[in-house]
Formats: C-alpha cells, sequence, structure tokens
C-alpha cells in the first residue's frame, strides 16, 4: 500500500458534462435565498430545497419542472442554515433529510464554534399533489456539533453525506481553502453533543455547497464560479479521494446564477443541479453527464429450483467501466462481482431475494430483485421397511429412504399405535415376544405424504436343550437309540454327527442305531436348530470293544 495517499493514482471514471441547460423555474415566490439542493431517490422526480434563512423553518418540494408540491416544516428555530443532503440515516430503509445550520450569519465576525443538524425521515411526496396546506416534518431529531480545535470558529455552508459509511461531512467556506471535518450521527441519540474530526483542508477557496453521488464514487464542491470534482477509488475513505486535486466542472456562474451555493447529484447519476441564492424564484440548471450511462438492459430473472441443485442469476447493462455487486437480501454477497451469480447446491438458506448493483462512470443502478425459490415435492418412499425374523432379546432397526424436499416428519406405528420415534430409523431394543407384529411409517412434509408398507417382525426363542443325549458301552451286534430333548420355537431341525461328520438322513430328534461294530465306536452329537438360532448336544460316546 502506498503511504502517501495524494500519490495515488485517480481512479478511472468519466467526469465530463454539459453545459448547464434550465430544467425548470421554481413557481413560487417562497424561494428566494435557496442555499440547499437534494434529489429524491424514493420520491421520483421531487426536488427537495430550503432558503438561506434561520428563521424560515421550512424545506420546500418541486417537480423536476419547477412546479411547486408543497412546504413541510421542521419547526426549529435556526440560525443560519446553509445546505441540505438526503441519504441513509439509523433505520434501514429508510431516507433521511439533512438540514445544516452552520453558517455564521447572527454570530461575532459570523463565526461560529459550533453547528447544528436536524435529522429527519424522508415523506412521501407524490408530482400530483396540491401544494397546500403546508405539513409537519415528525421524528425530527437535533444534533450540536463542535469544532475540535480550541478557540477556533468558522463559517461553513457545505454540507455532505456518505451514503456507504453514512459520515457527515462539513466544510468551511475560507479563503485559504475548505477545512473538511467529520462525524457520524449513526449511533447518536436525540440532542447528543458530538465532536467534529478534522479530516483536511481542500485547496478550494469559498466553498459554499458539495454533494457525494448515491453511490459514493463522485464528490463535487462548488462555489458561486466554479465547481471541481473528485473520484472515489473502491475502498477508499472520502478524506483520501480529496488529498488528489480535483477536475474542473461546469457552473451557470454570474449573471444569470448570481451567488450560486447549492448543488446535488442525480440519484442515477445521470448528471447533477444546481439553484441560485440571490433570486426569486430561480431557475433550476441541470448538467448533464456525458458519459455513456449505466444501464440495465435485461434484468435477473426469478429462479425455482430443487434442493441440492444450483441456480444462476445473470444481468446485462450498458455503460463504461462496469462493475457488479451481487446481494442477497440487500446483504452484499462476498466476491460475486461478476455479471452473473452462481447459487450452487442449493439449501433452504439460500431462498429470497438476489439483486446487483451495477456501477459505471456515470452512476450506479441496482437491478430489481429475483427470487431464488425451492419447488417441495412430496415425499416418495425409495425404500421400504423390510420385515424381518430375529431372537429375543436382539436389537432391531427398521428404516425407511424417502425422496422428495426435506425436511420430513417421520410417524411410526406399531399396529394402532403410534410410537414416539420421528427419524427415517426406527430402533427396537431387546424385543421380545410382544414386540412382534406389524410396522410401518408415515412421511410428510408440506407438499403431502406417504405411508409405507408393512413391516412385519417375527420374535422367535432359539432352541436350548433340556435333556443331553446319553453314550453307553455295548456288545457287538447290539441296537442303540440316541435322544434328546430340546424347546425353542418352531419348527426344530434336527442333524446328527459322529465324530463331527454329519450323518446322512439324520435329522429327527432321536438316532437308531443296529448291529454295532466296533467302527460304531466314537461320540454322537446333535445340533438343533430354527430360524434364529442353533445348539449343539454335548458329545454321547458309544464304546463297542
Amino acid at each position: 500500500m502506498l503511504l502517501t495517499l495524494n500519490l495515488r493514482a485517480a481512479c478511472p471514471g468519466c467526469l465530463d458534462y454539459a453545459a448547464g441547460t434550465i430544467w425548470g423555474v421554481t413557481s413560487t415566490d417562497l424561494i428566494a435565498e435557496a442555499s440547499g439542493l437534494a434529489m429524491s431517490a424514493e420520491n421520483p422526480g421531487v426536488i427537495w430545497t430550503h432558503n438561506d434563512d434561520g428563521n424560515d423553518g421550512h424545506l420546500y418540494a418541486f417537480n423536476t419542472n419547477g412546479s411547486y408540491l408543497g412546504r413541510y416544516d421542521f419547526n426549529v428555530n435556526l440560525s443560519d442554515v446553509e445546505d441540505m443532503a438526503l441519504g441513509r440515516g439509523p433505520m434501514a430503509g429508510q431516507t433521511y433529510l439533512y438540514v445544516a445550520d452552520i453558517g455564521g450569519a447572527g454570530f461575532g465576525n459570523e463565526l461560529r464554534g459550533s453547528v447544528r443538524i436536524l435529522r429527519m425521515p424522508e415523506p412521501t411526496v407524490s408530482l400530483g399533489q396540491s401544494s397546500a396546506p403546508a405539513r409537519n416534518l415528525s421524528g425530527v431529531e437535533r444534533f450540536t456539533l463542535s469544532y475540535p480545535e480550541q478557540n477556533a470558529d468558522f463559517d461553513a455552508e457545505m454540507m455532505m453525506l456518505d451514503p456507504i459509511t453514512g459520515d457527515l461531512f462539513v466544510g468551511t467556506k475560507q479563503n485559504s481553502g475548505a477545512r473538511i471535518y467529520r462525524v457520524n450521527l449513526d449511533g447518536a441519540a436525540n440532542n447528543a453533543e458530538l465532536d467534529l474530526e478534522f479530516v483536511r483542508t481542500v485547496p478550494f477557496s469559498d466553498a459554499s455547497g458539495g454533494a457525494i453521488s448515491s453511490d459514493g464514487r463522485q464528490i463535487i464542491i462548488r462555489r458561486e464560479d466554479a465547481a471541481q470534482i473528485w473520484t472515489r477509488c473502491d475502498g477508499e475513505s472520502v478524506g483520501d479521494a480529496l488529498a488528489r486535486a480535483g477536475t474542473s466542472i461546469p457552473v451557470i456562474g454570474l449573471p444569470a446564477e448570481p451567488n450560486g451555493e447549492a448543488i446535488a447529484f442525480l440519484p442515477d447519476g445521470s448528471g447533477y443541479l444546481t439553484v441560485s441564492d440571490s433570486e426569486e424564484s430561480p431557475p433550476f440548471y441541470f448538467f448533464q453527464s456525458l458519459c455513456a450511462q449505466t444501464a440495465i438492459t435485461r434484468q435477473p430473472e426469478s429462479v425455482n429450483t430443487q434442493l441440492d441443485q444450483d441456480a444462476v442469476f445473470s444481468v446485462e447493462a450498458t455503460g463504461e467501466n462496469l462493475q457488479y455487486q451481487w446481494r442477497f437480501q440487500e446483504t452484499a454477497l462476498a466476491s460475486q462481482t461478476a455479471s452473473t451469480l452462481t447459487v450452487g447446491n442449493v439449501q433452504s438458506p439460500d431462498v429470497g431475494n438476489y439483486s446487483v448493483v451495477v456501477i459505471g462512470d456515470a452512476g450506479a443502478v441496482t437491478s430489481n430483485p429475483a427470487m431464488l425459490s425451492v419447488s417441495i415435492l412430496p415425499p416418495t418412499i425409495l425404500s421400504q421397511p423390510q420385515s424381518e425374523v430375529v431372537a429375543t432379546g436382539s436389537t432391531v432397526q427398521l428404516s425407511v429412504t424417502v425422496q422428495g424436499t426435506e425436511p420430513f416428519l417421520y410417524r411410526w406405528a406399531f399396529g394402532p399405535k403410534r410410537l414416539a420415534t420421528t427419524g427415517p430409523v426406527l430402533t427396537l431394543p431387546n424385543v421380545q415376544r410382544k414386540s412382534a407384529g406389524k410396522y410401518r411409517v408415515t412421511v410428510s412434509n408440506s407438499a403431502g405424504k406417504t405411508v409405507s408398507s408393512y413391516a412385519t417382525l417375527r420374535v422367535l426363542i432359539p432352541p436350548t436343550i433340556t435333556r443331553q443325549p446319553l453314550g453307553k458301552t455295548l456288545n457287538p451286534g447290539s441296537r442303540f437309540t440316541f435322544r434328546v430333548t430340546a424347546k425353542g420355537s418352531l419348527r426344530l431341525g434336527y442333524q446328527w454327527f459322529f465324530n463331527d461328520t454329519p450323518i446322512a438322513g439324520a435329522s429327527r430328534r432321536t438316532l437308531a442305531l443296529r448291529n454295532l461294530q466296533s467302527a460304531a465306536s466314537g461320540a454322537y452329537s446333535v445340533v438343533i436348530t430354527n430360524a434364529v438360532g442353533s445348539v449343539t448336544s454335548a458329545p454321547a460316546v458309544l464304546t463297542i470293544p
């Protein structure tokens, strides 16, 4: 980073403006010393102004053609109102009017050590409304701001509001240049007394008015016969931008605009306005930007998709040196600065309004909001819970697999009885015979529901031997029958073994042997099985000498 900020190259941008032309002539003699200007964005086509008079206590609304729309009273007695601004304030989404009682009239040597600022919500103004009766402004707040230098008094006629930071700037009127001071009122309470902070001196003498564009990228300071403009780089403070040399831009000057003080940008960046402070029913002069206007030619379109899919928004715009900043629910999205925005793997928190601010040399414009929505698909069961046969004491898990739009609600049931489990897996620990029966699950979301097929659970008792087979010593040629007694869930199966080798066809609970010879001597055993288990008897030894 360069340590000498005033050596930083000027930001790219078009600073060419046409000569001023009359936009409209104020249609009332109530305006004789128009000292401040502001062009409304919330009330398109409405111009705000006021007189250079502390006792006036009014703001005046005009159409751009000069027709008078009404008087708005802030009902505060001030000393020397010199400028105004319009823009952000403490409440998001609300624009505020700022009135600057900063001039030295009525003070010793026409200098003062502190100034006063009024802030109030901008009212709604209709271009077709009647100018009468006068209306009272509500929510008027007052702030007293003191210069930080001891025993230093100033006359000031310039106030500017930074739309990016919310900082308020006051500029003194001196032959040696304008001393620029700042304060931020965002967290200040009504009637707060705050200290101004010195920012820098700008080598522009007799400053009588100033303005910052609605995108915060351009700054104007003027006097009766001259004006200069500064371009502000991305991430740069107002003070750092003013450290560079300004570029001259046109004003009307004498004799057509005597004592011209006020100046204001149009919200769309298409130019700026001026007005005279020493003429009854003065005209508004418009200075058109000669840059290619920043305009959106194709708005981003709303997207309806499904969860886990990608959504793509795009915008098309015209202008010079275009930049883009995408926003979600009015909050800027980090690193999303291309003409296309991709929202990958869409999830529920991604649903909402997306918009893009397109910034060009001639100003900034914000797109219409485009809605990202997600189709809610009803649940469909992909795999049903499966029937099972298990032994008593086992742990059983029945599960279901579902597709559709989450979240899902699962309601498991055992016969007519609803169970507490609300997930896709039902776990049954230590099952007993009473756990046997039919289970199913109902799956639902906001779009519908589906019911699974039944899963039948059979709980069986594994086999156990209650009477072991017994061995014996016999003479050759004898007969002998081995017997075993077992219990367990039917059907029980038997398989007899001789010296651990299965005996073909020996599948009853008894094993009958005839004409025994010495080759039949050995160990006999039996394995008893059913659907859930098996048990092996102790060996029974048969001896044939």
